[in-house]
């Protein structure tokens, strides 16, 4: 089933807003963060969560409270973009490996550049965001 065009177009719009902040931070995909998205089209909304490889729970809300920063600022730059609602959460890789609240539920598929769209699915619960 095709994504919804806003979702789609949302769902690349952040992952580029990501990427250009993980790049600014020297962050490299994969390896220092790594981003999934679930598209919930009945609602009109996508969540995402981002991982990033060392932080604490600080550190966790200053990335999310900087991210919410750049895309308010990005987006009265633009008041002509349509975007669909957004979630985030920021956690870290070892938060995932704990499972139980911090898993990835399987309606996740993870993000890149390469790949903006939700196209793969995420690996189980349990399974280590280090497992390539």
């Amino acid at each position: 089933m095709a994504l919804d065009p806003l979702i789609e177009s949302t769902t690349t719009w952040i992952s580029e807003l990501i990427a250009d902040y993980a790049a600014a931070r020297g962050w490299k995909p994969g390896t220092d963060y790594r981003l999934f998205a679930e598209p919930v089209c009945r609602w009109g909304n996508v969540a995402f969560i981002l991982l990033v490889r060392e932080i604490d729970e600080s550190r966790s809300r200053e990335i999310f409270l900087d991210l919410w920063r750049i895309q308010r600022e990005k987006r009265a730059l633009e008041p002509e973009l349509d975007l669909a609602e957004t979630n985030l959460l920021v956690r870290s890789f070892e938060q995932v490996k704990e499972g139980g609240s911090y898993s990835i539920h399987p309606g996740y598929r993870e993000v890149t550049l390469d790949t903006p769209l939700p196209s793969a699915p995420v690996a189980p619960a349990g399974v280590s965001p280090n497992a390539r």
